[in-house]
């Protein structure tokens, strides 16, 4: 392909899916330790609707971009750059 990371977009939508479900398992941990005391003391299971709670879509979508930036940076780190005997080197 003409791409440099051909597989780069769908190797972020892995991370995302695996970022989700430990996400989800942890939530069901907690949800299975709830008791009828403790039930609505978490911020989550209010029983009056928030207006307000401080995230949109926007900002959600910017928190993933910013994410796959510092994670695509972190990858590129590890690239060795020069000529091809340098990279052979280091290969």
């Amino acid at each position: 392909g003409d791409e440099a990371m051909p597989l780069y977009g769908f190797d972020c939508r892995a991370c995302d899916r695996f970022d989700m479900l430990r996400a989800l398992s942890l939530l069901v941990d907690e949800v299975t330790a709830l008791t009828p005391e403790t039930a609505f003391t978490v911020d989550y299971l209010r029983p009056e609707v928030v207006d307000n709670w401080g995230h949109d879509e926007f900002t959600v979508n910017e928190l993933i971009l910013k994410r796959r930036k510092a994670r695509r940076a972190k990858f590129e780190q590890g690239f060795v750059t020069g000529d091809d005997i340098t990279k052979g080197k280091a290969a």
